[in-house]
């Protein structure tokens, strides 16, 4: 279940809700590899959706400047908020000269229901402090998110940086930056500093029983962490990892029952082939943000249940199977030797996701207890598989039914569904 406009492969992004329509923003350049994000990102796509699931593909909102500006090579991450009424997009320019600058700019729109951004300035409105930050080298000063910081009547920026005079391997930090107005910003002092990961990237905010949480995407491990303070300026702790490795860039949104969910970026495989390189790629499906035993987990969203058809049993395509083991029969084991999933049975009968799909699991997954429900998502070359309902693990690789050794015994339900989608795109191979 992913989306990307025809032709195009799509990078990070940004959502909102305005008049009972969802706005995706993305990043997008032209199906190839190896892609150059510096020179080929040029344009931010624009989709709609009524429910997060079906996407309509728009025109796009927004491109690079062909003058002399701070923004003449690439645009990238972005950032969309509404105030007194007024739309106000903070995001990424990459310059040409001198090496692939990059700095935070700034454009507005009248109606975010239909947006149509115009710049600001054709200056930066932030660019990089020399006091804490590092200039040269291999360079990070982008993706802004902002947010309100009710308690100090100001506007709060993080963003994605490196620290100055710490090794460029381990000097990825995130950046804060104040506002009272935001037009007129000034920079502070590095707000996140592990100084064990090379770049720290797509800071999302967001709170939960009175804690201050920050997701962000560690390129060292191409996995979402989060950090957690009692207070909005900090200190942050890092707590864990929310999905499987390859899942980056996330967003949050609600739904229209208020249900907090999180989208990310998944990559595919250059031409659609099993041993393509991967590649930029597409925007998964909603998954909910659950809280179980006090840790932040993705869940399946019963949302895009009506995307569901009940089959018999189909030979491709894509589909969802799940399957409800007797829970005095059933146990699951992960192999991180093998990186494959075996669901076994007392009597020696299993269900095996295999090795070649480069399968990779999350933190915090108890397998020792029997499972109530395993259900595996299949999309094309992307699978997902959910245990007990909870996000545990993640492949890039076609599975077709057959590769998969069907439990057929009778303390065992297997619910086979085909995936009907209504998404524009169609995957170009």
């Amino acid at each position: 279940m992913r989306y990307a406009p025809p032709g195009f492969c799509v990078n990070d992004f940004d959502l909102y809700e305005k008049d009972g329509m969802y706005h995706l923003l993305h990043l997008q350049g032209p199906l190839v590899y190896p892609f150059d994000a510096t020179i080929l990102e040029t344009t931010y796509g624009h989709a709609t959706s009524p429910d997060l699931i079906n996407w309509t593909t728009q025109a796009p909102v927004f491109e690079i400047s062909h003058k002399d500006n701070f923004d003449n090579s690439a645009v990238w991450t972005m950032r969309v908020l509404e105030h007194h009424g007024k739309g106000y997009m903070f995001y990424t320019g990459v310059a040409r000269e001198p090496s692939f600058y990059q700095s935070i700019g700034l454009v507005t729109c009248e109606n975010l229901a239909t947006p149509r951004f115009q710049r600001y300035t054709e200056k930066p409105i932030l660019t990089t402090d020399t006091k804490w930050y590092q200039t040269t080298g291999k360079l990070a000063w982008r993706d802004p998110f902002v947010v309100r910081d009710e308690r100090h009547d100001q506007w709060l920026m993080f963003i994605a940086a490196k620290e100055k005079d710490v090794p460029e391997d381990r000097n990825g930090c995130i950046a804060i930056a104040t506002s009272d107005d935001l037009l007129t910003w000034q920079c502070g002092s590095p707000l996140i500093t592990p100084r064990k990961y090379s770049e720290m990237e797509c800071p999302v905010y967001f709170t939960h029983d009175n804690k201050h949480c920050l997701l962000v995407s560690i390129s060292d491990d191409s996995s979402i962490h989060l950090f957690e303070a009692s207070d909005l300026h900090g200190p942050y702790t890092e707590t864990g990892i929310i999905a499987p490795k390859h899942c980056y860039a996330p967003r949050l949104i609600r739904d229209k029952d208020n249900r907090l969910l999180l989208v990310h970026t998944v990559p595919r495989k250059y031409k659609s082939k099993n041993d393509g390189d991967l590649m930029r790629g597409y925007i998964s499906q909603p998954k909910e943000v659950s809280w179980i035993d006090n840790q932040c987990k993705l869940t399946w969203y019963d949302g895009c249940d009506s995307c569901l058809e009940k089959v018999d049993w189909i030979e491709d395509g894509n589909y969802v199977v799940e399957m409800i083991p007797d829970s005095t029969e059933f146990t699951v084991e992960l192999s991180s030797s093998r990186d494959c999933l075996k669901i076994i049975g007392k009597d020696g009968t299993m269900v095996v996701v295999n090795s070649t799909s480069g399968l990779t699991f999350s933190y915090g997954i108890n397998t020792s207890s029997v499972p109530k429900s395993i259900k595996l998502l299949c999309f094309n070359e992307y699978l997902e598989v959910y245990i007990n309902s909870i996000f545990t693990g993640m492949g890039i690789d076609y599975l077709l039914p057959h590769e998969i050794k069907s439990v057929r015994q009778t303390n065992v339900s297997t619910r086979l569904s085909r995936i009907n989608l209504r998404y524009e795109n169609i995957d170009p191979k």
